[in-house]
């Protein structure tokens, strides 16, 4: 199992320096993290900051501040969140922390939501598997939960099957979705074509057809074929297709799904990616949630050791009793 979402979040009893600091703050944190943009829908109590990729997300307010990545096995983030807390503790002047916590999951992606049950019926107790084998059909599970004290920390383990969703497959323009729908396609007509003839086909189509858009470099919608690893065995897609003045949006639907492929939404274009692990499929996952306790001295707080010790140390704990069922196929 890779790390696939790191978050470490602090909050403190008065922060309200926020308001005379924050372009002060703001500044210092672009020096650390040079390639951070501003949120522009800002609420006058909190700024909220990402990356261009997406994979990192900086928050900070009045009363608490929140560092995350969803960048795949992320392994300075540890020194990412300890620069952060040091930053806002001392622009915000703060001397103590309210709470503090780490989260960590880890994700093992599987081809279908079948198969990400079969891996999790293997660690449902017992007195839940007798309930649910007398039900039918059988009913779908999606986490097993639980929690335990260790030391001055709470932890929370918790496993479950999620639908991973990228940011930027959220982040869907309002340009591109318009032209997915007002562009309409007299006809579509495929026979035995490759899904790279059949993707090119609709690429040219949306430039043809784009009435809207004045400036022609702009014009169409942009359609990216994403393979994975290619199976040697595996016989190419065969696409035949016969459709009727249908919106480019069912077209490519239509292309994905007789390839075997997912339609994915991205800010500035659509992907047909294969089915692997693209983000989209279903994940096995493991959240491990620690939550320091309060109220602590920030002179008191290591955040990188911290972080590394819960990810590192008590992540291995947890994988070593799982490992007889995660090392399923």
């Amino acid at each position: 199992m890779i790390s696939i979402f790191q978050q470490f979040e602090f909050t403190y009893p008065n922060g309200e320096l926020f308001y005379e600091r924050s372009g002060q703050t703001t500044r210092r944190l672009r020096e650390v993290f040079p390639n951070i943009e501003i949120k522009k829908e800002l609420e006058t109590h909190q700024r909220e900051f990402s990356e261009p990729d997406l994979n990192l997300k900086l928050f900070f307010g009045v009363r608490w501040a929140q560092i995350q990545s969803l960048a795949t096995a992320d392994k300075d983030f540890p020194q990412k969140a300890a620069l952060f807390a040091q930053i806002i503790t001392d622009a915000l002047e703060l001397d103590r922390l309210s709470s503090f916590s780490f989260r960590h999951v880890l994700g093992r992606p599987c081809s279908s939501q079948e198969k990400a049950q079969a891996l999790m019926w293997p660690m449902v107790p017992d007195e839940h598997k007798k309930k649910l084998e007398s039900l039918s059909p059988l009913p779908s599970y999606t986490s097993l939960q639980a929690e335990f004290t260790q030391g001055n920390f709470a932890f929370e383990s918790r496993l479950a099957i999620m639908q991973l969703i990228p940011h930027s497959a959220q982040r869907i323009g309002s340009a591109i979705l318009n032209k997915l729908h007002d562009i309409v396609l007299p006809a579509v007509q495929f026979k035995a074509a490759s899904v790279e003839e059949a993707v090119e086909y609709l690429r040219v189509q949306s430039r043809a057809l784009d009435t809207v858009e004045p400036e022609i470099s702009k014009k169409g919608v942009e359609i990216l074929l994403i393979t994975g690893p290619a199976d040697p065995f595996a016989k190419p897609a065969q696409l035949t297709l016969d459709l009727r003045t249908v919106p480019l949006m069912e077209a490519l639907r239509f292309v994905a799904d007789l390839a075997g492929m997912k339609l994915k939404m991205g800010p500035d274009a659509v992907l047909i990616v294969s089915d692997w692990d693209d983000g989209s499929l279903p994940h096995v996952t493991m959240h491990i949630q620690a939550t320091g306790q309060v109220p602590i001295e920030v002179a008191n707080l290591d955040v990188a050791a911290f972080i590394e010790n819960i990810r590192d140390k008590h992540t291995e704990e947890v994988m070593m009793k799982l490992a007889p069922h995660l090392c399923q196929p």
